[in-house]
């Protein structure tokens, strides 16, 4: 009885995590909103985003703001739940490098935690989780 019981708890919680981050982002465009309550001195939390990924560049039209960047990335899928984008870009001619860590909810949306080390507006280092769907 005690095995049946442990795996029928192990089989739900695998279906729990049963999804997968992208292969790649080149094609996608991904929504994005940055968590207004983790970083409240944060200039950006609250932020809806649109980003829109090419080969090797990206299109980020901030919503809320009504700006347009853009940026180089490099993404690699570190596990099929977990997703690492490396990204720079310019914004008034200063530079902004980050991270994107996306850990899947779902195969549509899930949660990322974005490290800033270096902004156009400050301060330069800083820390925001993200929630984003993938709009295909």
């Amino acid at each position: 009885m005690k095995t049946l019981i442990a795996i029928a708890l192990a089989s739900t919680s695998l279906s729990a995590i049963a999804c997968a981050v992208p292969e790649q982002l080149d094609g996608k465009t991904l929504i994005n909103v940055a968590d207004p309550a983790y970083s409240p001195g944060n200039p950006n939390a609250g932020t809806i985003m649109k980003l829109r990924f090419g080969k090797d560049g990206y299109e980020n039209k901030i919503l809320s703001k009504g700006l347009l960047v853009r940026g180089q990335y490099r993404y690699r899928k570190l596990h099929d739940t977990v997703g690492l984008m490396e990204a720079n870009e310019l914004y008034d001619g200063r530079a902004t490098r980050y991270t994107l860590v996306l850990t899947c909810l779902n195969d549509n949306s899930g949660t990322a935690v974005f490290t800033q080390t270096q902004g156009a507006i400050p301060p330069d280092n800083r820390q925001n989780t993200v929630r984003y769907t993938i709009d295909q």
